[in-house]
Parts: C-alpha cells; sequence; structure tokens
C-alpha cells in the first residue's frame, strides 16, 4: 500500500464511482481497479460493494476511508514543513551572543527576523566570547556574535567572522572617583588605579590588554566581571574603574545613578563584535537566512563570506 493508492481510494469513495474516479484521477480505469483490489487483498477485507453501476463503501470501507483521509493530510502537511525547511523558513536555530551584543542590538535583529520567518525557532544563549567561539567552532552553535578576541584568521581559521557592530571605548566610575570631574582621561593615568577587568573567557579582556601594552602599561587587575554591566556597577560602587563599550556603559548609567562615563584622551580602536560562522562548510537554508537578514539590516549587500548554500541549491 502507498500513498497514490490511498489517494486512488478517498476519490472512488467520494465519486462513488470507478469511472469517474480514473478520469478525475487521470489514470486508467484497469490501473483504479488494480490498486482498490491489492489494498483490499492487504487487508483482507472488501472495501467496495457494487450496487450497480455505482459503488459504494463497505462498513470496513467508512472505517479505512476516515484514516486515509487523515493519512493523507499528515502527508501534505509533513511535506509543505520539508519545504518550508528547505527554503529557509521552517527549522531551528541556535545562537550564542556575549551579554555586551545583548543589550542593544542583538534584540532588535532577533524580533526582526522572528516576525519575518515566524516558524524559525531561535535558541539563544549569552555566553563569553570564548564559549561563543568554541561552539560555533565544535557545532552545537549555529551563528554566533562575539567580541574581539584573537586573531582569527591564525587562532580561528574554520570560522568567518564579520563586523556587525562597532563602539567607541570609555572609562567608567563611580561619581565619588576623582575621574569623574575630568573631561578627558590618558591611559597613563590608569596605571595606579584599581582596574576592573574581564575574566579570561571574555575577549575584550585581551583587547584592553592589547591596547596597555602598545602604550607600554602594566595594568594589574583588581576585580574580574563576567560581562560589561556587572563591570559597570564594580565601578559605580567605587570598587576602582574599567574599560567597556561606551553605548553600553550609557544603557546601564540610566539605572545607576552613581556610574561616570570619561572619554579616553588616547587614540583607542573602537570596540569591534563580530558575527561568526562556520568557513567551508554548508550551512543549513536557516542559517543561511540569518545571515543574509542581518547583513540586509545593516546595510550590507555583498554576500557573506563563506559557503550559504542550502539543501535546495
Amino acid at each position: 500500500m502507498n500513498y497514490e493508492h490511498l489517494k486512488y481510494f478517498v476519490v472512488a469513495a467520494q465519486t462513488e464511482h470507478i469511472i469517474k474516479a480514473s478520469e478525475k484521477l487521470n489514470i486508467t480505469q484497469s490501473t483504479l481497479s488494480r490498486a482498490i483490489y491489492k489494498m483490499e487483498e492487504e487487508l483482507d477485507v472488501k472495501l467496495f460493494e457494487k450496487v450497480g453501476r455505482n459503488v459504494k463503501l463497505t462498513q470496513a470501507g467508512q472505517i479505512f476511508l476516515q484514516y486515509s483521509m487523515q493519512a493523507i493530510e499528515m502527508v501534505n502537511i509533513g511535506t509543505e514543513q520539508i519545504q518550508m525547511l528547505k527554503a529557509g523558513i521552517r527549522g531551528e536555530l541556535k545562537i550564542n551572543s556575549i551579554y555586551a551584543y545583548s543589550y542593544k542590538e542583538f534584540p532588535g535583529l532577533l524580533k526582526g527576523f522572528m516576525t519575518l520567518y515566524p516558524d524559525i525557532s531561535c535558541a539563544n544563549y549569552q555566553l563569553p566570547s570564548k564559549q561563543v567561539l568554541d561552539n560555533v567552532l565544535e557545532g552545537t552553535a549555529d551563528i554566533g556574535f562575539c567580541s574581539d578576541y584573537f586573531d582569527f584568521d591564525a587562532e580561528y581559521p574554520q570560522l568567518n567572522h564579520e563586523t556587525v557592530y562597532t563602539e567607541e571605548v570609555v572609562l567608567v566610575c563611580s561619581d565619588e572617583h576623582r575621574f569623574s570631574k575630568w573631561n578627558l582621561v590618558h591611559l597613563a593615568d590608569i596605571a595606579d588605579e584599581n582596574f576592573i577587568s574581564f575574566t579570561p573567557l571574555s575577549g575584550f579582556i585581551h583587547f584592553v590588554k592589547k591596547i596597555f601594552d602598545e602604550y607600554g602599561l602594566a595594568v594589574i587587575p583588581t576585580y574580574y566581571a563576567t560581562d560589561d554591566f556587572t563591570l559597570c556597577r564594580f565601578a559605580a560602587s567605587g570598587l576602582g574603574v574599567g574599560l567597556v563599550g561606551k553605548d553600553i556603559a550609557e544603557v546601564v548609567s540610566k539605572t545607576t545613578s552613581e556610574l561616570r562615563i570619561v572619554r579616553l584622551a588616547d587614540s583607542v580602536p573602537m570596540r569591534r563584535i563580530y558575527m561568526i560562522w562556520p568557513k567551508n562548510k554548508k550551512l543549513p537554508a536557516v542559517t543561511s537566512k540569518f545571515i543574509q537578514f542581518v547583513r540586509n539590516s545593516l546595510g550590507k549587500d555583498a554576500e557573506p563570506m563563506g559557503m550559504l548554500q542550502n539543501e535546495t541549491l
């Protein structure tokens, strides 16, 4: 018994006429008759009985009709869902993002994507940059958003990376700290302060260390924070000073009145946040859709690096 035979049976039951059913199905009468005979033989029951030129369902046929129609409907739904999956408008997307990106830009991107593709389920986990990179590399996450970490080409040659967000680096401190009255602060002024840094799993700690190294400064952290929000709260409480992205500092300052933001007098690179995904790998259609959506949202028209082919290409 197969899917086509089920369809034949349903049409024959609805028309109650073998010739009319075969015409509707665009098959020969003998093909339809053989299919019904084969089904009856397999089920070991009569599905139809002759009534003049017509056919009528037996009691067994009536029961089987209900389940045949349900089966056809379920197969049609399943086929439709698979086509949606292949087209990238249905499926599951696993995203890892650092805390900093989740505070500002990412929620809006995710909402826009989910509005456009409501049949795609997204699971997002906030993690430090090192874990984001490792998870995408290992395949436990499809897409990642991370901060500056290593030299991508040298340390993570298997991953594509593309800048999605940049922000100015600023100093944060409490409203009682001497820096809170300054318009600008030099990096050299930080050397003797209690410095609040990020944990080693963060990408930003390596970014900050590189800046200090370039200025010949040996700054030893006194406290460590796992994310930007915690670092800002530590600074606001008077535990020390720290460097964070300006945008996230401004977000935190709205709910933490003791926090002060001071710009740097020295020339410091912008903090960058990257979207990362596997390189030289055929990506699921859903992943490709998301990458292109992010690029379109950011006004980037070029095709992302790497292979964005999906199963239908």
